[in-house]
């Protein structure tokens, strides 16, 4: 797999009318390559993944918006598609970085339905502080999700960064902004990983983990194939049936 590679797809990904669901994962497929292909996703799944360590690399691959458009485009083309139906834009760690930046587009922002960013809201400090306005459009993502209009999920470690601001702060801060309540609860997955809260309102759904070390960040993005499993291939089924019927009725 290369940068923007072909990744994933099912025989029958295209539509009648040409249109392919998307999902474009940044940063860290390759790990979790066999579970991407247990997910059984009815999707083509793109994976970005950059060598290095930060944000910096995926901001300055998608600098030009063309291109991302462009990569997509290639893609679904590749299976035989003729247009993206549905986006889900998946991150783990410094690969928020290119969803952060794609978000901030009018036209991107519009096509995605569904963000998880699994262990990666981070945020400058500005007087001692995370600097809200670096999340903006996270926050205006996330508030689409409680209404419905939008699908995210955010997961977080307890992992500490100190010189700028961790998941567990970013989370805490975009679950004030909107109002959100946590529900304390410890509920331990197959991996041994430790969720001590979760907070759900609309298709926003917020889960946080314990651990600080290099494991449990690294654990965070096998989280992926129960992202799809519970939230986004319902989501996009049940779509899928509303437009069918719809299609129906209109004829």
């Amino acid at each position: 797999m290369g940068q923007g590679a072909y990744y994933l797809a099912p025989d029958d990904v295209v539509g009648k009318d040409g249109a392919v669901d998307v999902i474009v994962h940044f940063h860290g497929a390759p790990f979790v390559e066999d579970e991407w292909q247990r997910t059984a996703v009815d999707a083509l799944v793109v994976s970005v993944h950059l060598p290095g360590y930060g944000v910096a690399q995926y901001r300055d691959m998608f600098a030009t918006r063309e291109r991302f458009g462009t990569m997509v485009g290639e893609a679904v083309r590749r299976v035989g598609g003729t247009h993206a139906r549905r986006l889900a834009l998946v991150s783990w760690s410094g690969g928020y970085g290119a969803v952060q930046d794609l978000l901030s587009d009018p036209d991107c922002y519009a096509m995605t339905d569904t963000v998880a960013l699994f262990d990666g809201m981070h945020a400058d400090y500005r007087e001692g502080l995370p600097d809200e306005a670096s999340i903006a459009v996270f926050e205006r993502f996330a508030r689409d999700a409680t209404l419905g209009k939008k699908q995210m999920i955010v997961t977080h470690s307890s992992v500490t960064p100190f010189t700028y601001a961790s998941t567990t702060e970013t989370a805490t801060m975009l679950l004030f902004s909107l109002g959100v309540p946590r529900v304390e609860e410890t509920r331990t997955n197959p991996r041994g990983m430790v969720e001590y809260y979760h907070a759900d309102e609309g298709g926003l759904h917020v889960r946080g983990f314990r651990g600080d070390g290099l494991r449990d960040h690294i654990d965070q993005v096998h989280l992926l194939s129960d992202a799809v499993r519970v939230f986004i291939a319902p989501r996009w089924t049940r779509q899928a049936i509303l437009e069918e019927r719809s299609l129906e009725i209109e004829l």
